[in-house]
């Protein structure tokens, strides 16, 4: 049996309404029209639904098994729509982001904080790895939003800049001579601690130290961020580190800016240019960008990038 909602939805308003011409008020619709939609639903069922007579209306045992099946299924039907228009306008959803470690620990949970108070409802997953990998896991459809250094040319992604990061030598207190600029060459003099090789930060370092023909003695590399600034606390030597991370470090490790070369990389959001994103994903890929244009870090777009 195929029922119309529209038939549905006017024998409840008949039946709230308490009569045909208390409904045809209530709603705008004439006597006659409504009528006949009742009668088109009483063919479809093959059973009355109302009896009526000059002063009553009442439901029949068939219209009373219909008033609770209609009540349901309008229900449902608008419920489902609800939530539909929640997702459409990016209400509710899921975002998946994977981001490398430093902005993981800095821009994104910033934005996560913003965007949560207007948009409680949306889940935000984050997940951390490097480069390569947000490239990959953005390219494949894993996540939806990434956010790194500019990956290596892929046809499927856009790269969006959001900031500039420029990169200080750090240490613990008393290697450096005080308000001293620090050189690649002056950091390649001292046990280096590295970076794990898949780290952007590790490769900017090393072509950093190439620019300035220094070889560096590496001492330990390590993959966490909180285990560098570890072995720079216990003075076990000395690293170079993009500004954003800075704020993580313990209170005894001192920093200089570094020079020769002066070294930037460019932050931004990685998105596929293959797959529409979801409005929650637009919604909080817009909160990124307010986070990052608002950030301590940011800096003015024009600053050069390492050659």
């Amino acid at each position: 049996m195929n029922l119309d909602l529209k038939l549905l939805n006017t024998f409840l308003q008949i039946a709230d309404a308490g009569s045909f011409s208390a409904a045809a008020r209530l709603h705008g619709l004439s006597q006659p029209t409504l009528s006949r939609q009742i009668q088109q639903l009483e063919d479809k069922l093959g059973h009355r639904i109302f009896d009526r007579d000059t002063r009553n209306l009442s439901l029949t045992p068939v219209g009373n098994e219909l008033y609770a099946l209609a009540t349901r299924l309008l229900g449902d039907f608008n419920r489902s729509f609800e939530q539909l228009d929640e997702f459409a306008t990016g209400l509710k959803g899921r975002v998946v982001i994977i981001a490398i470690p430093t902005m993981a620990a800095t821009l994104v949970p910033a934005a996560i904080a913003t965007f949560s108070k207007t948009r409680p409802n949306v889940i935000v997953e984050l997940r951390e790895d490097f480069t390569k990998q947000v490239a990959d896991v953005v390219a494949n459809g894993e996540a939806e939003l990434g956010l790194s250094i500019t990956p290596s040319l892929n046809k499927d992604l856009r790269f969006t800049p959001l900031m500039k990061d420029r990169f200080f030598a750090a240490a613990a207190d008393g290697v450096f001579s005080a308000g001293d600029e620090i050189s690649w060459s002056d950091l390649a003099e001292q046990p280096f601690i590295a970076f794990d090789r898949q780290s952007s930060i590790r490769m900017m370092a090393d072509r950093a130290f190439s620019e300035a023909n220094a070889v560096v003695q590496i001492q330990h590399e390590c993959r966490e961020l909180a285990t560098v600034g570890g072995f720079l606390a216990a003075g076990l030597g000395v690293t170079a580190l993009p500004e954003l991370t800075l704020p993580h470090l313990a209170r005894q490790v001192v920093c200089r800016e570094l020079i020769e070369p002066r070294i930037y990389r460019t932050l931004g959001l990685v998105t596929s240019l293959r797959r529409v994103l979801s409005p929650a994903a637009l919604a909080f890929a817009e909160c990124l960008k307010k986070e990052a244009h608002s950030s301590p870090w940011r800096y003015q777009t024009n600053l050069p990038d390492t050659n």
